[in-house]
C-alpha cells in the first residue's frame, strides 16, 4: 500500500474486526448470560459496539496513526512508514491480549473487567500460574492469533516508500484525520464524551455487556479507580456483621450466598402510593433552622417553607451523606450503594455492576418513572444514569421551559423553580402510580439570584451569595408543594426531601459529622409528624420508600429501613471522603484509611471505636467484594422500557 491514507484506513479496519470477532466470540461462549435478548437486540448491540470500538482504537493508535499521515517528504520513507506500521500491529497484540483476558475474567463476574484492574500487578506469580496452567487454552489462542495477524500484517503492509503526493493535499488529508479520530475518540458529537454509562440507555443489561469492549472498559476503570485494601475479616464474618446491619423487620433475604446483600418484602399496600424523591444541591443541616434550633443555634430565616413542611413530617436530625459529590449522592440514594474507595463513580464504571436502581424497583412495581434535573442534560451524564437506573421520562435543562419568574439566565440551567413547577406539570398528567426523582442545582455555586426579592443579605460574600441562593430555592420548593396540592396528587405521595451533600461553610475538617451532615424529611399518606433523632444516611432511603411503598421488588442496600425503631443492631452511616471510610454512630465516628484508624472523635471510648471500627471494615469489605464480583443482584430476565428523552 503505497498510499499512507489507505494504509491507516486498513490498520483501522484490521482492528475493528479483531474487535468484532471478540464480540462474536464472547456472545458464543456466554450464550447463557445474553439469552434474554431478542435477535435484533443482539443486531442493534454488535451495531452500538462499533462506537466503542472505534473509541477506544483511535484513542490508543491514534498518535501512531497520524505520524504516517504527516504532510512532509520524510514521513514517505520507508523506514518511517515501517515503524508506525509495525508499532500499530504491537497495539493490536496488546489489545488482542487485553480482549482475551476479558473474555475469560467474563466468565466469573458477568460483566467485562473493572476497577479490579488496578489490582492485576499484585500478584505476578498467580497471573502466569493461571495463564500457563488452568487457562492455557486462552493463552494459546492468543499465540495463535497473534502468528496470524504476523503473517497478515507481512503481506499488506510491504516496507515501499509510500507516494510523495503534494504537500497542500496531504495537509488537508492530515486536518481531517485528526478532526475524525477526535470526533471518534468522543463517541460523536454530544456535549460528553462516550462512558460505559451510555451502553446501558434504553437497553437490557445484557444488551449494555454485549455493546461494551473489555479495553474500553479497562481504560475507564484504571482513570477512575485504584488498588485498595478489602480482606478485612473472614468472608463469612464480614457477610454476618453486615447483614445484621441491614436487615430491617418485613425482610427477608432472598440472594443467598451468592447475593448476600439481596432481600425482599410481601406485597403491602393496596392503593399504591406516589414517590416523588428530591435531591436538593448543597442543602445541608446547619443552614436550615428547624435543625439549626433543634441543636441551639440561631435562627438564620433562608429556609421558611422546609421548616413550616416539616411538621407534617419525620424530621431526621442527624441525617447524613455518604460521600462529598453530587454523584456520590446519586448512586447512594439510586442504588443503595455509595462510591467506595477503589470503585469508579456512577457513570464512570460503577454502572457495569448489576444494581437494585430506585427507578427499576419502581417499574417492577408498575409505577411510571420520570427524572428531572435543573443542569444540562448530560452533566455528568445524568440522562443516561437516568434511564439505566429505570426512568422511563428524562428531562434537563434544556427541556424545562421558563415560568418568567425571573429575567435573569442562570449559569446551572434552569431555574429551580422552573424545574419544580414542570415537575408537578408532569406528575399531575403521569399514569399513577408514579415515582419522580428531581434534582435541583440554583444552591450550586456561583450561587445566583434570579431577583432582587429573593435577596435577603447583600451579595458582598460567599455564604451571603449562597444563603440568598438557598432562601430563594427554598421559596421554589414552597410552590412546588402548594401546585401539587392544588394538582391533587399530594395526599397519596410520598414526599423524601433530603441533599446531595453539604454546602461546606460550616464544615469542620477534623469533625466527620460535619463534613456530611444534611436534612432529610420525609411525608407518606398516614404517617404521623415526629422529629426522629436516629442516625441515618442517603443508602437508607431505598428500604425506606420500600417499606413505606409496601414494595415487594428484591433490593440490595448497605442500608437500612429508617422506620425502624428496634436498638437491637447500632444505626449508623457509612460515610466517605476518598479514600477515607468514616462510620457514624451513637457513641461518636471512627476514619480509617483502610490501613489504619486515622481518626476518631475525641473522648469516645476505646471500646466504642473499636466495635464501630469492626462494623465500618466489614460493610466496607462486602459492598467492595460484591461490586468487583458482581454479585449485587442477579442478572434481570426482563427488559426495562427506554427512557423518553
Amino acid at each position: 500500500m503505497r498510499k499512507p491514507h489507505r494504509r491507516v484506513l486498513a490498520i483501522l479496519s484490521l482492528n475493528l474486526l479483531v474487535f468484532l470477532v471478540a464480540r462474536l466470540g464472547l456472545f458464543l461462549v456466554y450464550l447463557e448470560d445474553f439469552a434474554p435478548l431478542t435477535f435484533l437486540e443482539v443486531l442493534r448491540s454488535f451495531a452500538r459496539g462499533l462506537l466503542f470500538d472505534a473509541s477506544i482504537i483511535t484513542l490508543i493508535t491514534g498518535g501512531p496513526l497520524v505520524m504516517m499521515l504527516l504532510p512532509f517528504r520524510f514521513a514517505h520513507h520507508r523506514r518511517w512508514l515501517s515503524f508506525w506500521t509495525w508499532t500499530n500491529f504491537v497495539l493490536l497484540a496488546l489489545f488482542l491480549l487485553l480482549l482475551a483476558g476479558d473474555l475469560v475474567y467474563f466468565g466469573f463476574v458477568h460483566r467485562h473487567t473493572g476497577p479490579e484492574i488496578t489490582a492485576l500487578g499484585g500478584d505476578v506469580g498467580l497471573l502466569f500460574d493461571m495463564a500457563f496452567g488452568t487457562y492455557w487454552w486462552a493463552l494459546l489462542g492468543f499465540g495463535l492469533a497473534c502468528v496470524g495477524l504476523f503473517v497478515l500484517w507481512r503481506r499488506l503492509f510491504r516496507h515501499v516508500d509510500g507516494e510523495v503526493g503534494r504537500f497542500l493535499p496531504r495537509l488537508v488529508v492530515l486536518v481531517v484525520a485528526v478532526l475524525a479520530m477526535a470526533v471518534l475518540i468522543r463517541g460523536g458529537f454530544g456535549k460528553k464524551p462516550l462512558d460505559i454509562v451510555d451502553a446501558f440507555v434504553g437497553s437490557h443489561p445484557a444488551a449494555a455487556y454485549l455493546t461494551l469492549n473489555g479495553p474500553f472498559a479497562m481504560s475507564r476503570s484504571l482513570i477512575n479507580a485504584r488498588k485498595v485494601k478489602a480482606d478485612f475479616f473472614a468472608w463469612d464474618e464480614a457477610v454476618r456483621r453486615t447483614r445484621e446491619l441491614v436487615l430491617a423487620p418485613g425482610e427477608r433475604f432472598v440472594g443467598g450466598d451468592d447475593y448476600p446483600l439481596l432481600r425482599a418484602r410481601e406485597p403491602g399496600h393496596k392503593r399504591k402510593p406516589n414517590i416523588v424523591v428530591l435531591m436538593l444541591e448543597s442543602w445541608d443541616a446547619a443552614h436550615i433552622d428547624v435543625l439549626r434550633r433543634r441543636a441551639g443555634q440561631q435562627p438564620i430565616g433562608a429556609t421558611p417553607n422546609f421548616d413550616a413542611l416539616s411538621r407534617q413530617g419525620l424530621l431526621f436530625t442527624r441525617f447524613y451523606a455518604n460521600g462529598e459529590r453530587s454523584m456520590d449522592g446519586l448512586a447512594s440514594i439510586l442504588a443503595g450503594i455509595p462510591t467506595l474507595p477503589g470503585t469508579a463513580y456512577l457513570g464512570m464504571g460503577m454502572e457495569q455492576n448489576r444494581m437494585a436502581y430506585l427507578g427499576r424497583m419502581a417499574q417492577q412495581q408498575g409505577y411510571d418513572t420520570i427524572f428531572l434535573q435543573s443542569s444540562l442534560r448530560q452533566s455528568f451524564h445524568v440522562d443516561s444514569i437516568a434511564a439505566m437506573a429505570g426512568f422511563h421520562s428524562y428531562l434537563g435543562a434544556e427541556d424545562i421551559p421558563a415560568t418568567g419568574h425571573s429575567r435573569n439566565t442562570t449559569e446551572r440551567g434552569a431555574w429551580d423553580h422552573d424545574t419544580f413547577q414542570q415537575a408537578s406539570q408532569l406528575f399531575a398528567q403521569a399514569r399513577k402510580p408514579f415515582a419522580g426523582f428531581i434534582f435541583t442545582a440554583s444552591t450550586h455555586l456561583p450561587f445566583q439570584s434570579p431577583g432582587e426579592q429573593w435577596m435577603r443579605l447583600t451579595p458582598d460574600s460567599l455564604e451571603n451569595r449562597y444563603l440568598n441562593a438557598l432562601y430563594y430555592a427554598d421559596w421554589a420548593l414552597g410552590e412546588f408543594i402548594k401546585s401539587a396540592k392544588q394538582a391533587g396528587w399530594y395526599d397519596n405521595t410520598i414526599f423524601i426531601l433530603t441533599a446531595d451533600h453539604v454546602s461546606g461553610f460550616f464544615s469542620k475538617s477534623q469533625d466527620a459529622p460535619s463534613l456530611h451532615h444534611i436534612p432529610l424529611l420525609v411525608i407518606a399518606p398516614g404517617l404521623q409528624p415526629d422529629v426522629i433523632e436516629r442516625i441515618g444516611s442517603q443508602v437508607d432511603i431505598v428500604p425506606t420508600i420500600a417499606e413505606l411503598a409496601g414494595w415487594h421488588a428484591p433490593l440490595a442496600s448497605i442500608g437500612h429501613s429508617l422506620l425502624d425503631t428496634r436498638s437491637t443492631a447500632p444505626r449508623g452511616a457509612f460515610t466517605v471522603r476518598g479514600n477515607i471510610i468514616e462510620r457514624i454512630e451513637e457513641n461518636g465516628w471512627v476514619a480509617h484509611d483502610l490501613q489504619r484508624r486515622v481518626a476518631s472523635s475525641p473522648g469516645a471510648r476505646e471500646g466504642d471505636l473499636s466495635a464501630m471500627e469492626t462494623r465500618l471494615l466489614a460493610m466496607y469489605q462486602v459492598a467492595y467484594t460484591l461490586l468487583l464480583r458482581n454479585r449485587i443482584v442477579p442478572p434481570e430476565r426482563t427488559p426495562v422500557s427506554e427512557s423518553t428523552r
